[in-house]
C-alpha cells in the first residue's frame, strides 16, 4: 500500500477552491454583462430605428400611391446611412383607405455576444401612417336670391397655418332698396346682390375656414349710413359716407362660432345650437347643397340663398398622423 505523505491533507484542504469556483464563474458573468451592454445599446438603436420608420412613413403617406415606394426607399436610405444600422428588410404597403405601412428589419453588431458566436442582433419597427381627411379645396358660391330690409354681407375666410390674421377669400352683399316695401321679404326685387367673385375660389393652404354674415340694420354698409328722406316713399335708399356709424341691431354671424353657428341652414337644416359643426358638413365634398341665411331671429324665413358647389382633395399642408 503506497502512503503519500500529506495525502489525507491535500483531500481535505478547502482553502482554493474559492479561488477556483471565482475562476470558473468568472467567465458566465463576463459574458453576462457583455450581453446586457449589447442589448442595452440594441434598445437604444431600436428607439432610433422607430423614429426613422415612422419619419419615412410620415413623409411618404401625403404623396400618390404611385410614388410612395420610391419616396419610402430614398427617405430611409438617407436617414439609415447616418446610424449605425444596416436594413436587411423592408416593405412598404398602400390600402385602399390613403394609409401607408412601413415595415423595417436592421441589423447592428454585437461588442460582446460574437465571443460566443452572435454577431449581430436584428431590430424590427412598423408604422402606419394616414393621410389628412380630405378638405374642401375649391367652392362655388351662387347666390339664389335675398330679401329684407337690412345691409348684409356673406363672407369667406381662411387662416393659414402660422398667419397672424385671417383672409378674405369672397364676399357676397345685398343692398336693400326700400325700408317700406309693402312685402319687404320679397324674392330679390327689393335690393341688388353682388358677388365678388363670382366665379369658383380656390382655398390655399389653411387650418381654419369659415363663413361669416355680416348685418346692418340702418340698410348701409359699415362706415355709411342713409340719405335723409331715401328708402322711403319710392325713394331708392342711398347711402353716403358716415365714418364710425354703428347700429344697435348690427350682427356678425359667424359658422365657427358656436353662438351663432345656428343662424345658418344648410340642405334645409338649421345648423345646431351651441357647437360648431365640422367643415364637411357645411361644405359637402363633391356635392351642390343650398345655404340660407337668416339675419335677425325669425328663422322660419331665411334672408340670403346660395347653392354652394364643393370639390375636395386631401389637405396636404396638414400633418399626416401616425395610427398605431
Amino acid at each position: 500500500m503506497i502512503n503519500f505523505v500529506g495525502s489525507e491533507r491535500f483531500w481535505t484542504d478547502a482553502r482554493g477552491n474559492v479561488g477556483m469556483l471565482f475562476a470558473i464563474s468568472v467567465v458566465p458573468l463576463v459574458f453576462g454583462v457583455g450581453a446586457a451592454v449589447d442589448y442595452a445599446h440594441a434598445t437604444a438603436l431600436k428607439g432610433q430605428l422607430q423614429g426613422m420608420v415612422d419619419a419615412v412613413a410620415l413623409s411618404t403617406v401625403v404623396l400618390p400611391a404611385a410614388q410612395r415606394d420610391a419616396a419610402a426607399d430614398t427617405a430611409l436610405t438617407a436617414r439609415v446611412n447616418a446610424s449605425e444600422l444596416d436594413v436587411v428588410a423592408k416593405s412598404w404597403a398602400s390600402a385602399p383607405d390613403g394609409t401607408f405601412t412601413a415595415t423595417v428589419a436592421a441589423s447592428t453588431p454585437t461588442a460582446f455576444m460574437k465571443l460566443i458566436g452572435v454577431a449581430t442582433l436584428t431590430l424590427n419597427a412598423r408604422a402606419v401612417a394616414k393621410p389628412p381627411p380630405p378638405a374642401p379645396l375649391t367652392a362655388t358660391f351662387t347666390t339664389t336670391g335675398a330679401q329684407g330690409w337690412y345691409w348684409k354681407s356673406v363672407t369667406v375666410w381662411t387662416h393659414a397655418p402660422g398667419a397672424a390674421s385671417d383672409r378674405l377669400i369672397a364676399s357676397y352683399t345685398f343692398q336693400p332698396t326700400y325700408f317700406d316695401q309693402p312685402s319687404p321679404r320679397g324674392t330679390g326685387n327689393v335690393g341688388t346682390i353682388t358677388s365678388n367673385p363670382s366665379a369658383s375660389v380656390t382655398f390655399q393652404a389653411y387650418d381654419r375656414l369659415y363663413l361669416r354674415m355680416s348685418v346692418r340694420g340702418n340698410g348701409c354698409p359699415p362706415n355709411e349710413a342713409p340719405a335723409p328722406n331715401t328708402g322711403r316713399n319710392g325713394v331708392i335708399l342711398q347711402c353716403l359716407p358716415s365714418p364710425g356709424a354703428t347700429d344697435p341691431a348690427d350682427l356678425e354671424l359667424r359658422t365657427d362660432d358656436p353662438n351663432t353657428a345656428h343662424h345658418l341652414f344648410v340642405a334645409g337644416q338649421q345648423l345646431p345650437r351651441g357647437v360648431v359643426v365640422p367643415l364637411t358638413d357645411i361644405l359637402k365634398c363633391g356635392q351642390t347643397v343650398s345655404h340660407a341665411w337668416e339675419d335677425g331671429g325669425n328663422f322660419s324665413e331665411q334672408d340670403f340663398f346660395f347653392d354652394v358647389s364643393t370639390t375636395c382633395g386631401a389637405a396636404n399642408w396638414l400633418p399626416a398622423r401616425l395610427v398605431n
